[in-house]
């Protein structure tokens, strides 16, 4: 993960050879503590690894690992008005009068296997 000039974490993703499972565990720059999980983070159906990043917060603190699914209401909190939003069949986000947000991202880890993703908007 990168802002212009910073790398301001990263996202460990693996595959599983056999079911083709991804799993993730996400790591801030200067956060020395091991994951909160320790083996597989077995996915629901239809959920995928998904990056949620915020442009009103400040790096690091500018990005979120989630669990996406369609369906789903994620609430959020920062110093913008956009709080609440719906990921929808595409795993794309909407607010809940479905409008896209101007200050809110939704991308999909799997995406950005062994690439880097620069969030400015």
């Amino acid at each position: 993960m990168a802002v212009p000039g910073h790398v301001v974490g990263t996202i460990d993703l693996w595959r599983c050879l056999n079911c083709g499972s991804i799993d993730a565990n996400p790591r801030r720059i200067g956060d020395l503590k091991p994951p909160s999980t320790i083996g597989w983070n077995i996915l629901e159906p239809n959920e995928k690894w998904a990056i949620l990043a915020c442009y009103d917060n400040k790096a690091p603190n500018n990005w979120e690992l989630i669990r996406a699914r369609p369906g789903l209401v994620i609430k959020h909190t920062c110093a913008g008005p956009e709080g609440e939003f719906l990921v929808g069949e595409g795993y794309g986000m909407t607010l809940p009068d479905g409008r896209l947000p101007e200050r809110h991202d939704l991308r999909l880890a799997e995406d950005y296997m062994e690439k880097t993703i620069l969030l400015i908007k």
